[in-house]
């Protein structure tokens, strides 16, 4: 059993908001550690925000829930210090459905299958387009470095969490997907 921190980024500004992005991180039962996970993910963000549009906001909450990972049970929460931060970027949105994705990866097999996350980011623009209507090279770069920064954070411990068999995993890696992705719901 491990203890997570869940850290939600919620969308706003863009048709179809509010969009709600969740990462989870090793808890070690102390607020430092949450507030630091909330920092980093806001970081995260703010390093890609010249992709996004300018009209798109996200606030990363600093209600911080903890959770058991082997049956989802709330164990209690962290009040720490909310960021916001926004687009810096004028222009055309793509359509709302088409958002970029992040994989992240992990080395462990969980059911037959390898254990992989998923986080899609929306406010993406029609300038970030390449000749075949895919996300440009700069933005697959943006989010296949940029968490890696997240990944390598000393202060936190990514996890993908797989809710079907109780279990969560160290995230190893991140890739970038060189398609726009569709996300057709999501979990609050």
């Amino acid at each position: 059993m491990t203890i997570m921190n869940r850290v939600r980024t919620v969308w706003a500004g863009v048709a179809g908001a509010p969009y709600y992005s969740n990462l989870y991180f090793t808890d070690d039962a102390t607020l430092g550690t949450a507030q630091d996970a909330i920092d980093a993910v806001d970081q995260m963000w703010t390093s890609i925000a010249g992709s996004l549009s300018n009209s798109l906001t996200w606030t990363v909450e600093g209600t911080v829930a903890r959770i058991n990972d082997v049956d989802g049970a709330l164990v209690g929460q962290w009040a720490a210090v909310q960021n916001l931060g926004s687009g810096t970027t004028a222009g055309d949105l793509i359509p709302r459905q088409a958002q970029g994705l992040i994989r992240w990866l992990t080395p462990n097999v969980v059911g037959g299958r390898v254990l992989k996350g998923r986080t899609f980011v929306p406010g993406f623009l029609e300038a970030g387009n390449d000749a075949a209507g895919n996300p440009t090279a700069a933005i697959v770069s943006g989010l296949t470095t940029v968490p890696q920064a997240l990944i390598a954070d000393a202060g936190n411990e990514l996890r993908v969490w797989s809710r079907t068999h109780g279990v969560s995993h160290v995230v190893t890696g991140a890739s970038g997907a060189t398609f726009w992705a569709t996300l057709r719901s999501r979990r609050t």
